[in-house]
């Protein structure tokens, strides 16, 4: 993986051999909000993308709050609509703070150039990279922070402040490789449900089939999807309601239920018999796993017997 910048990363003015998506050759005007106009006016921007161009204003036009999940091809622009969306949250009080969470250091690399343009917009920033004093020390502090979800998960062990106003998750369809990924993410849940405070998240993913059980999972709503077409992939999805299982046998044995709904949903839309059956088998392997890992926190036989029950009715013994 590429390294990852260092610590304060210098701006780097976007030129000639910027992405594709950075750096369109159609100029289009567009009404933003007075944040994101003045972000996208720091990146110089001779035009934006055809996604940027349809997605950019109603995105922004829903409100400093709102939970948006953006599902578009690579190289189309949504990491910069997001980090619009973040300019506007960081505009709402003195006191608001936004954390950029990625799949993996190399993603995070990849991105530090837009990453360093955004740091100096907002006056501050830090790259999160492990457990250091440091590091935990700036993830309470950092108005704006940028991690990869390993080393995130690593630094907020113990008591950190995670009270992010908003939360930027890139490459949210790597939930299936990720492990990392879904623990920051449930560490952050539960962050927040501590305090009492309304989070706002807004994911960016590639095309993706299930982007609606993806939306679920991060509660937007099917009104702030903004999503280019996909194939459906009854895998991720049943991934998806596998993640969603709580520490309890009983919520286990619901994600399970609504895994099926999903896979049966996919076999009525046309899925082939080949996929039907290794998403059956995808998904009797997540329940095996969840039941390891309720034994591990003390679940007794006795409450995790509904779970049992469901798999054999659903996927036989």
């Amino acid at each position: 993986a590429p390294p990852l910048p260092t610590n304060p990363p210098a701006p780097q003015p976007l030129n000639a051999s910027t992405p594709q998506h950075l750096n369109p050759s159609t100029p289009q005007p567009l009404r933003l909000p007075r944040a994101a106009a003045a972000f996208l006016s720091t990146l110089g921007f001779s035009g934006l993308t055809a996604y940027q161009q349809e997605v950019l204003g109603p995105a922004l036009a829903l409100g400093r709050d709102a939970s948006l999940l953006l599902s578009a091809p690579g190289r189309s622009g949504k990491f910069v609509i997001g980090l619009c969306a973040l300019a506007e949250s960081l505009a709402s009080s003195p006191s608001a703070r936004v954390l950029i969470l990625f799949d993996s250091s190399a993603t995070l690399a990849s991105k530090s150039p837009l990453l360093s343009e955004f740091f100096s917009f907002a006056g501050s920033g830090y790259f999160l990279k492990g457990s250091s004093r440091t590091d935990r020390a700036q993830l309470s502090q950092a108005r704006v922070l940028a991690a990869a979800a390993g080393d995130f998960r690593r630094a907020s062990f113990g008591r950190p402040r995670l009270d992010f106003t908003a939360v930027l998750i890139c490459g949210v369809e790597k939930l299936t490789e990720s492990p990392a990924l879904e623990a920051a993410v449930t560490r952050l849940r539960a962050a927040g449900a501590a305090a009492g405070t309304p989070r706002r998240w807004v994911g960016a993913t590639g095309v993706v089939g299930d982007v609606d059980s993806l939306a679920a999972w991060l509660g937007v709503e099917k009104s702030k999807v903004f999503a280019a077409p996909g194939v459906r992939n009854a895998g991720l999805a049943v991934k998806v309601a596998a993640v969603s299982f709580g520490s309890r046998a009983g919520e286990a044995a619901a994600g399970l239920r609504k895994a099926s709904r999903l896979l049966a949903d996919f076999v009525q839309t046309g899925g082939s018999a080949a996929a039907i059956v290794a998403t059956k088998a995808e998904a009797t392997r997540l329940g095996l796993e969840t039941l390891k890992r309720l034994g591990g926190k003390g679940v007794a036989a006795e409450e995790a017997r509904p779970l049992v029950r469901e798999m054999r009715e659903l996927f036989g013994d």
